[in-house]
């Protein structure tokens, strides 16, 4: 008897902190996000602790405000939490295998 075990994988949408600003400002739905990029990392760091609790693999997908505009275009994507989500699930199935 064989049994295979499934890897969980999750993208999340990361930010560095140089480009938190230029992130809100390009978001069409910015009301969503925090503030700051200290209240965003908070709350971006506890949910990708528990996401590792529940035995997940964690990816980290950075999103980078100049060349993002571009990707939601070409998949003709509003830029909002929609396409991060996207652009994460997307990052995390390509490079969270390696």
């Amino acid at each position: 008897m064989t049994t295979s075990m499934k890897v969980q994988i999750f993208g999340i949408g990361w930010y560095e902190k140089d480009d938190y600003a230029a992130i809100l400002k390009i978001m069409s739905d910015k009301h969503v996000l925090p503030a700051t990029y200290r209240d965003w990392k908070q709350k971006a760091e506890r949910l990708e602790a528990e996401t590792k609790a529940k035995g997940v693999t964690v990816v980290r997908a950075i999103i980078d405000p100049k060349a993002f505009p571009a990707w939601c275009t070409i998949r003709g994507m509003k830029i909002d939490a929609e396409a991060r989500m996207l652009f994460a699930s997307e990052y995390a199935y390509k490079h969270g295998r390696q």
